[in-house]
């Protein structure tokens, strides 16, 4: 289990306990659920969990506040789920605890942006920490990319 939890991450394991316990409490069998039914659930169970950074930064990006750009969060691309997606200008946000300073998660958090990369999109990584000591120059960092 200490192996599964330094691959994926804390969070992560937390999110598929309640996909589990939520297949559990309504008799649904696992291997009746397509791999795209798992990712919706997955998908609406971190909708519920934002962090407390991804509702601070989701506040200045809803409803087309940053530049008349439309974003959507917690939504799944090339078999991830990234925290922010503007598609029409093929950037995504991701926002990085401290966990994302271990080889381990650095390293999958490597080949994630590369396959996120061919797929055409640029990744704009942000740290937490960011976004709750200076949201303003988040903000300005977010606009300067997508000059």
């Amino acid at each position: 289990m200490k192996a599964i939890v330094t691959v994926v991450g804390k969070d992560t394991v937390g999110i598929i306990a309640k996909v589990c316990t939520y297949l559990a409490e309504n008799q649904i069998n696992i291997l009746d659920i397509s791999q795209t039914i798992m990712q919706e659930l997955f998908t609406m169970v971190m909708l519920v969990d934002m962090t407390d950074a991804e509702n601070i930064l989701w506040y200045y990006l809803r409803n087309r506040q940053l530049n008349n750009l439309k974003f959507r969060r917690q939504e799944a691309i090339e078999n991830y789920i990234v925290d922010f997606v503007c598609y029409e200008k093929k950037i995504i946000l991701e926002l990085d605890g401290g966990q994302h300073l271990e080889e381990q998660q650095i390293k999958h958090d490597q080949k994630r942006d590369k396959n996120l990369s061919n797929a055409g999109f640029k990744i704009i990584r942000i740290y937490n920490t960011d976004v709750f000591k200076n949201i303003e120059g988040v903000i300005e960092y977010i606009l300067n990319n997508f000059s």
